[in-house]
């Protein structure tokens, strides 16, 4: 699973490329890589995310831009998840038998910030039953007519509510709860939701 942003230019409002495994926000304005290939890295090889970032900050130099980036591998055999986290929100892991959400962190800077950057592979035991979620902040940092923020809270609700139900119908029930939490208003940020079920 990969879930990468790319920030165009400094002013936040400029925040519009999205790719999320086999989505691409057919509204955004899309980073031009000349040799980076973000959709062929693999997690289990974590150094060549330190030469994607090399390239990309060589690409976007002093333009201000970059770009966040999840991507983790699942193994099911071994029962184990593995991930590189570089500036993106962290994924988060819901456990249905305990009812506890867990983040799956990194403090890694986004690529094309600093040819310097390091990148670390990390990984974590999972079971059957668990739920993954890789989300961006537009689902968030929604806001109401009145200012407010959906923010984790709710969605944190709408996964244990909807936790029995497929990933599909978890991804759509967060998706209308944030449209109708920002009605009449248009949503200001892309919305992207992956959803994993451990079986």
């Amino acid at each position: 699973w990969l879930l990468a942003k790319a920030r165009l230019g400094s002013p936040p409002e400029r925040s519009k490329a999205m790719v999320g495994g086999s989505y691409r926000n057919q509204n955004a304005e899309v980073l031009p890589p000349r040799k980076t290939i973000i959709s062929e890295i693999e997690v289990s090889e974590d150094y060549l995310i330190a030469d994607v970032n090399l390239q990309l900050t060589r690409d976007v130099e002093d333009s201000g831009r970059f770009m966040t980036l999840f991507i983790c591998e699942i193994d099911r055999r071994n029962q184990v998840i593995q991930w590189v986290n570089a500036g993106h929100d962290p994924a988060l892991i819901y456990d249905r038998e305990s009812g506890r959400f867990e983040e799956l962190t990194g403090n890694a800077l986004p690529l094309g910030v600093s040819e310097k950057a390091a990148y670390q592979k990390l990984d974590k035991k999972i079971v059957p039953g668990q739920i993954i979620m890789i989300g961006t902040d537009g689902i968030w940092e929604a806001q109401s007519p009145q200012g407010a923020m959906f923010g984790k809270s709710r969605f944190k609700d709408i996964i244990r509510e909807h936790a029995e139900r497929p990933a599909k119908d978890i991804i759509d029930a967060v998706i209308e709860a944030v449209d109708r939490f920002c009605q009449p208003l248009e949503k200001t940020d892309d919305v992207t939701l992956v959803v994993a079920k451990i079986e």
